[in-house]
């Protein structure tokens, strides 16, 4: 997983979920957790993990450029939405909580200049938007 962003997007957050790595998108609840990211009614996005989860805290990037496994659909331009911690789908899903729009695709995270603009290339760049 890739980010690429100011350092002044980074925060750290509490979070009471044990699960979260580096790379999993996080979510805020109505109640003001901070939990691992999922199609949840109710939550909003808040970004993505750059950290491992740390006695009760984890690092996120809130703005930015990160790379996410994806769905096969879509194309660039498109919003983003979440459909499971690591992952995101063009299309929107049952809640769909927006993480951002679509930059381009990728075919590799080792070597993120094979860029794309058709779908399904395995991983996008995603333009994290409030």
């Amino acid at each position: 997983m890739g980010i690429y962003s100011d350092p002044a997007a980074l925060v750290t957050v509490p979070t009471a979920s044990a699960g979260i790595v580096a790379g999993d998108i996080v979510m805020a609840t109505a109640a003001g957790l901070y939990v691992i990211g999922a199609d949840t009614a109710g939550c909003l996005f808040a970004g993505v993990a750059v950290n491992d989860y740390d006695d009760g805290e984890v690092t996120i990037v809130h703005s930015g450029i990160v790379y996410l496994a994806a769905d096969a659909n879509g194309e660039a331009g498109q919003e983003a939405y979440i459909i499971d911690h690591d992952e995101v789908t063009h299309t929107g899903s049952t809640n769909t909580v927006k993480i951002g729009r679509v930059l381009y695709y990728v075919t590799s995270l080792t070597d993120v200049t094979q860029l794309s603009t058709a779908a399904g290339a395995g991983y996008v760049a995603v333009l994290i938007t409030e």
